[in-house]
């Protein structure tokens, strides 16, 4: 049985091995940075083996489990049918639930977005997040290792929050505007510094 809280355990598993993998940079001797370079990667694509393990033998048992997982996959049909019907600009923020008669809430951020803010606002708010990742990446090489290890937590806190929102939003999504408001900060700290 998969737990009550899988977007969280799934969330912590790919902070820890996304950990393993970027924290080498901390450490000066060389069997250690190797040790956690190659203990990352292989969790890494563990994990991604067991979910699609768990979801490809699993399948109509998740779909069984009850209603909770069977009200998830409804929704998810109807936000695909939304985006298929308006893709270019959604339906409207907020229009998620008029659009499709239901107080049910969908537990997939990213569907939501597009189904609500279609092509366009999905691709405005993807850009957001690969420049929020490209400019935490360039402090992460920071020489001043408080710049780098600060910018290290929040690429593991904004890929952690970004793995969790497949299967959930709501409050979830305000972690994620929290993080990506400290990413501005850190960039204008770090160019003040290098100076």
């Amino acid at each position: 049985v998969v737990p009550q809280s899988r977007s969280s355990i799934l969330a912590i598993s790919a902070v820890i091995a996304l950990f393993f993998i970027m924290s080498y940079r901390f450490y000066n001797h060389g069997y250690k940075r190797l040790f956690y370079l190659f203990l990352g990667w292989p969790l890494l694509l563990l994990l991604i083996y067991m979910m699609g393990l768990l979801l490809a033998t699993n399948y109509q048992a998740i779909l069984a489990m009850g209603s909770s997982v069977s009200k998830r996959s409804e929704q998810i049909s109807l936000s695909i049918k939304l985006i298929e019907e308006n893709f270019i600009l959604g339906v409207g923020l907020g229009g998620y639930n008029g659009s499709t008669d239901t107080k049910l809430h969908l537990h997939n951020m990213y569907l939501k977005v597009f189904s609500e803010l279609g092509f366009v606002g999905f691709g405005l708010f993807s850009i957001i997040i690969i420049l929020s990742f490209s400019i935490l990446l360039k402090c992460y090489s920071s020489s001043d290792i408080r710049i780098a290890s600060f910018s290290f937590s929040l690429i593991l806190a904004l890929f952690g929050t970004l793995v969790a929102l497949f299967f959930a939003s709501g409050i979830t999504v305000f972690s994620l505007w929290l993080i990506l408001a400290m990413v501005m900060p850190i960039y204008k700290l770090n160019v003040n510094i290098s100076k």
